[in-house]
């Protein structure tokens, strides 16, 4: 019975968000405004350039991917970090026995 209550909370949520997104100057048009349209001006603009949508939406993808190399190279970073030093945090586990206090120390 649970289930189905959360599962109607999840459509009220969904119905709410569209609702909102269709009304004029509702509650997610400041994400319209924020997210949307840059993203669609930037591929019109590339759509303009290159005059093939499918190419536009490439290039566009590459650029993202461009701009977020920073990040994903500082992520990638710091996971080299942690299988580095993944067996000095196995063997404290199994000396301290389970107690997170002890880990802590």
């Amino acid at each position: 019975m649970q289930r189905s209550v959360k599962k109607y909370n999840i459509w009220g949520l969904v119905i709410a968000f569209v609702a909102g997104s269709i009304a004029v100057g509702g509650p997610f048009n400041l994400l319209d405004i924020i997210i949307v349209r840059p993203i669609v001006n930037i591929l019109f603009v590339i759509f303009n350039l290159v005059h093939d949508f499918g190419l536009a939406i490439v290039i566009f993808t590459v650029l993202v991917k461009i701009l977020m190399l920073p990040l994903t190279k500082q992520q990638l970073m710091q996971t080299k970090l942690m299988r580095k030093i993944q067996p000095e945090l196995s063997q404290i586990r199994k000396n301290c026995n389970g107690n997170k206090q002890m880990e802590s120390l």
